[in-house]
Parts: C-alpha cells; sequence; structure tokens
C-alpha cells in the first residue's frame, strides 16, 4: 500500500490516492479530501479504504464519478462508491473493527451517515461499549435489543436500579456466593458451637436466587437446595454452570487443633445433587493428598475453572506457616502439579490453558513475579511421569514458564492476592439477547502490609497479548513492569477488602469522603464517555473519567516513587442514600457492597434484636 501520484497534472496536495497491494489487479482508490492539517488523520483510513476496495471488486460497478468520493479504478474503467448499495456496504463495514469503522466514519458523508442510520452497526458498536456479545436468534429484533443495551448502559450511568429485591435471613452465620448471576446462601453453624460438641452439626437447605434482568430479559428465580452433605456443614462451595458442576468443601468436625479438623472436597452434580458423572472421583480427603507424599496439611480454599480444581493448603513446621498449591484435574482424576512457597504467593486460572501465579519471593525489594504456566503441556507431563509436577516458585527459572511479568511492590509489602473476574454465564433455554464476553474480565492483583500497598487492575487481554507475544517469541519469555504495565493496567492506592471483586471490567472501590465508586477501566467505555463529553452531550453527572492514575506512598519516611499508570478508567459514584436502608435506616448497618453482572448487592444486619437472633437482609438492586 502507497501512495500514487496523479496521472493528469501537477500531484494535488489535497488529494490522496491509495494503491492497494494483494490484489490480483491493480486497483487505485482516489478520495478528495481537505488539506491534510484539517484532517490528519486521512493516512489512518488508507488500510480500511482497502478492506472496502477489496470487497467491492466481487460486483460491477459500472457508473459516473460523483465529486468528493472515493473512486475505483480496475481495467482502466472507473466506478464510484456511491454505486455500492448500502446494504453491500453495511456487511463489509460489519467484518471490519471498531477502530476501522471510526475512520470509515471520518472519510466522507455518506460512510458517515451510513455507520449512524444503521440499526445494525449502531447495535454491535454499543455491544462493544458495554462489554457484551450478541446472543441466539429469535425474540427481540435488533432494534429492540439496540434500545435495551442503551436503557442498560443509561441505567448504570445514572445509578436508577429498575428492581430491588430483599432476601432475609435469621441464620447467624451464612456462606454467601455470587456467582454467575447468582445469589447463593448457605447457612453455616457458629463455631464456638462446633467446638463445645463432639456431634457434627445438622446440614440445612441452601437458597438459589436467579438475579432478575429486566433488559436482558432474565426472570427472577428462589428455589432451594440441599442440604448437600449428610453430616457436617459447607465450609466453601463454587459452582460452574456450564460443566454441571458443584465443589464443595466439608468439615465433618471441627477442633482447636489445628490439623485435628477434618475437610474434604466433594465433587457433584448440581441438577441431581450427587456426583458427578463425568468425575473420576468424587471425594477428595486430605489421606488422598498425603498418599503423594505430601505433609499433613489444612485445606484453605479451592478454585474451579473447566477441567481443573486448585486446592490451596497450608502446612506448619516448627511454628511456620508454609503453603502450596495442588493443581487437580476432576474429569481425569489426576493430580498434575503441585506449587510451593514459603512465603505469599496468589493464583487464578486465566483460561483453560493458563495458570497465572504470583509471588513475593524478597519483601525487601520492591518488586513480585507474575508466572505463567502451560498447563496443557503440565497435563502431558504428569501424565507420563504418574506424579504431579512440582515447582519451586523461590528457584523457577524463565525457561520452565510461558513467560513472567514483573510487578511493582514499592511498599516492600509480604502478602500478594489474586482475584479474577468470574467467567459469564450464559442462560440454557432463554432467549437473552446479549451476554458478557468472556474475554472481558479483570485481574485485581494486591500487594499489601498492614493494609497499606498498591492495587493493580490488570484486564485479562493485556496479560494474554503478553503471552502472545511470548509464544512468538521464544527468546522474549520476561517483561519489565515498564513494558507492559504502565500503559497497560490501571493502579489504585488503596489495598481493596474482600468485597471489592472485580465483575467483568469492573470493580468497586472506596472514592473520595468515602463514597463508594463503580471503577471501569474498558477503553471503550471511556472513550464513549470522552466522545459525548466533546459533542456535546449531557452525559450523567454521577460518571467522571481520568486518563492516568498514580499510586503515591503514604510514608513521608521513605523516598520511593510514585507509580503511574495510563490506562484510562471511567467511575461512577454510587449515591449514598442508594446504599441506605431504605424503611430501617437506624435499625440496619450495612455490612458488605458486591457487585454482580446485572446488580448490586447490599447486605445489611441487624442492630438492636433484643435478645432474639439478628437478621440479615441481603437487597438486590438490579440494572
Amino acid at each position: 500500500m502507497g501512495v500514487v501520484i496523479p496521472k493528469r497534472g501537477v500531484p494535488n496536495p489535497n488529494t490522496v490516492q491509495i494503491a492497494c497491494s494483494g490484489l490480483s489487479r491493480s486497483t487505485t482508490c482516489v478520495t478528495d479530501a481537505e488539506p491534510r492539517n484539517k484532517w490528519p488523520q486521512v493516512k489512518t483510513v488508507r488500510a480500511t479504504w482497502a478492506r472496502i476496495i477489496g470487497a467491492a471488486h466481487r460486483f460491477k460497478l459500472p457508473g459516473r464519478k460523483p465529486h468528493g468520493v472515493p473512486q475505483i479504478y480496475q481495467d482502466g474503467q472507473r466506478s464510484s462508491i456511491d454505486d455500492i448499495p448500502n446494504e453491500i456496504l453495511e456487511k463489509i463495514l460489519l467484518q471490519t473493527d471498531l477502530q476501522g469503522i471510526g475512520r470509515c466514519r471520518q472519510a466522507c458523508k455518506r460512510l458517515n451517515e451510513l455507520v449512524g442510520n444503521s440499526t445494525l452497526i449502531q447495535y454491535f458498536l454499543e455491544l462493544a461499549i458495554n462489554g457484551l456479545v450478541d446472543g441466539p436468534p429469535g425474540g427481540l429484533s435488533v432494534g429492540e435489543r439496540l434500545q435495551a443495551l442503551r436503557d442498560r448502559r443509561k441505567a448504570w450511568d445514572t445509578m436508577q436500579p429498575t428492581a430491588r429485591k430483599v432476601i432475609v435471613s435469621e441464620y447467624r452465620r451464612t456462606a454467601v456466593l455470587i456467582t454467575q448471576n447468582h445469589l447463593i446462601l448457605i447457612p453455616q453453624p457458629d463455631p464456638s458451637e462446633l467446638l463445645a460438641t463432639t456431634q457434627p452439626p445438622s446440614p440445612h437447605q441452601g437458597v438459589m436466587t436467579q438475579i432478575a434482568s429486566l433488559h436482558r430479559g432474565i426472570p427472577d428465580k428462589t428455589y432451594a437446595f440441599g442440604p448437600l452433605v449428610a453430616e457436617g456443614f459447607i465450609v466453601k462451595a463454587q459452582w460452574d454452570f456450564g460443566e454441571d458442576l458443584l465443589v464443595i468443601i466439608q468439615m465433618k468436625q471441627a477442633s482447636m487443633i489445628w490439623l485435628a479438623s477434618i475437610y474434604s472436597l466433594r465433587i457433584l452434580s448440581f441438577a441431581t445433587q450427587s456426583s458427578h458423572p463425568k468425575a473420576i472421583k468424587d471425594t477428595i480427603t486430605l489421606d488422598d493428598i498425603r498418599a503423594l507424599g505430601m505433609p499433613s496439611c489444612r485445606l484453605r480454599g479451592s478454585q474451579v475453572s473447566f477441567d481443573y480444581i486448585g486446592l490451596e493448603l497450608t502446612t506448619r513446621d516448627d511454628e511456620r506457616e508454609s503453603r502450596f498449591l495442588l493443581v487437580y484435574n476432576w474429569k481425569t482424576g489426576e493430580f498434575i502439579l503441585c506449587v510451593k512457597h514459603a512465603a505469599s504467593f496468589a493464583f487464578a486460572f486465566a483460561t483453560e490453558k493458563y495458570l497465572l501465579v504470583g509471588s513475593i519471593e524478597d519483601p525487601s525489594i520492591d518488586s513480585a513475579t507474575l508466572s505463567v504456566l502451560d498447563l496443557s503441556l503440565i497435563q502431558k507431563q504428569a501424565t507420563r511421569e504418574n506424579h504431579p509436577i512440582t515447582l519451586h516458585l523461590t528457584s523457577v527459572k524463565v525457561e520452565e514458564v510461558v513467560c513472567q511479568l514483573q510487578l511493582p511492590n514499592p511498599a516492600r509489602a509480604d502478602m500478594i492476592r489474586f482475584d479474577l473476574s468470574r467467567r459469564s454465564w450464559r442462560a440454557p433455554n432463554m432467549q437473552v439477547p446479549f451476554h458478557m464476553a468472556d474475554d472481558d474480565r479483570l485481574l485485581l492483583i494486591s500487594i499489601s502490609k498492614n493494609g497499606r500497598g498498591v492495587t493493580i487492575l490488570a484486564p485479562l487481554s493485556t496479560i494474554l497479548q503478553c503471552i502472545q507475544q511470548a509464544e512468538d517469541e521464544p527468546r522474549k519469555r520476561w517483561f519489565e513492569w515498564p513494558e507492559w504495565g504502565i500503559t497497560g493496567t490501571h493502579v489504585l492506592n488503596m489495598a481493596p477488602v474482600s468485597e471489592f471483586s472485580p465483575c467483568g471490567m469492573r470493580i468497586l472501590v472506596e472514592g473520595r469522603r468515602g463514597k463508594k465508586q463503580l471503577k471501569s477501566v474498558r477503553s471503550l467505555t471511556v472513550r464513549k464517555h470522552i466522545a459525548d463529553i466533546r459533542s456535546g452531550r449531557n452525559p450523567s453527572k454521577h460518571v467522571h473519567f481520568s486518563t492516568q492514575s498514580v499510586w503515591s506512598n503514604s510514608s513521608k519516611r521513605t523516598s520511593r516513587p510514585s507509580i503511574i499508570t495510563r490506562l484510562p478508567a471511567c467511575y461512577t459514584t454510587i449515591p449514598p442514600q442508594l446504599l441506605e436502608h431504605p424503611t430501617k435506616p437506624k435499625e440496619f448497618t450495612r455490612t458488605q457492597v458486591t457487585l454482580g453482572d446485572d446488580c448490586i448487592i447490599i447486605v445489611f444486619l441487624e442492630t438492636n434484636t433484643g435478645g432474639r437472633p439478628r437478621r440479615r437482609e441481603y437487597h438486590i438492586l438490579s440494572f
């Protein structure tokens, strides 16, 4: 592709001719543009015009030469882009990316009007802005889907929920799980009651609520399930509706002695609430782990992703606690990986293939490490050796991983934590017009010490780009922080508490004067908000944006430099009255705020009960 001098007369500086290579015949596109100082984007439209010209070659375009529109030359004949019907141009534009569509709008008046008046193009632009993908055919028309998308975005921007549902629980302790557009409540006994008796507590039924969404057409459903265990109680539960998978950590006996509590992990089918038909083994006990040569340990938690279950365990040696990770393939019944580290580390399943592991090798230095492991290669090696692969993070080499990314640790912290957005849920047998995109996820990296530290918001796409570059260039396996973090992440000057879990590309943070803010690092959302401001539209007063983020050391004793990143973000301030109890603000206090795909969930705890058990209320605000 290059600039071609016109055949007639002196070259016109206001005329750009583009020769498109890669075609079977010589083809040239001419655009009568404004002076270059008024239209600096003229060079950026060349690639997009090449796509349009290549697609237009499939049609015979006899015609004249209208003034001021691109011209197509083929075999010495000249045709106009105006001779292509709008329906064909619309299909061509739908095959390009969003940047290409934006460039075409700047090329000529006709394409600008075509993009602005096309309901289908506007619908796909709105999907990208909201981080959504198109749903199954049927149900709503394209125009109705577009209106539903805009109404949904307006509800979030103006903080006006479409519905409020209240769920009341009178149990003292309840395990709360928000996963894939569902709120799940599992009653738990009080720990003091468990230690006071040797008899296992009687299990209770749980309650699952499918969170309604007016704009996505998801109805409200509430139903009871279980009890899932015959004895004991559930410490933690995780669902994967795509696999009909339910993984629970069960405690059969509690004890003050550190290793005396009896735990087990069960793999069930939620539909039947019995053993999963694809699982080789439905129960994993600590004896199974000791059979691998592991020391006596305690099961702390688990993560579920596709075929793998990550088990987080701890052990003590001379009053020192060590942690390690076991990765189990529940479909093959194999332990494939054991990650050991004496200090703090964190992990998250990025995709079905890649495992992310973060570690702090030495708290006295100002950096940490994010390592990417290929589970498919580890699976093959573990099957060949008939034993899980052992990896020590303190001595891991760059050649043993896909790649490694440097993380900043300016506070010299000793704790690291990962929190990755949940995978989207696609309702079966429902005509949901649009769904959350699978790659529209956010990784929260918190590096802290005594409540102080830095929090990094890294889009999963940023990390996957580094992985792709490492696979394309095998010698490039180490990425310094300036290479990927400055332009690809957003930093927060805080260490968020457990309620600040990301959902999609958004996260709840604490703003100025204690106000809750909904922060989004989706670049298209920020660009849309900036475009609305520049075009004179009136965006919501609750929505603001920032083009960079700064972490500064709050301690004056140290001279460590600040961290500045340039990933833009939009943040929406949640009105304080929305987070208060609507009828009894003096009798209930807010204990937790959690973000869902289409909702905000607020947990209230009753303050004065007069001796009776305190009630918990779960307020679901749907948008």
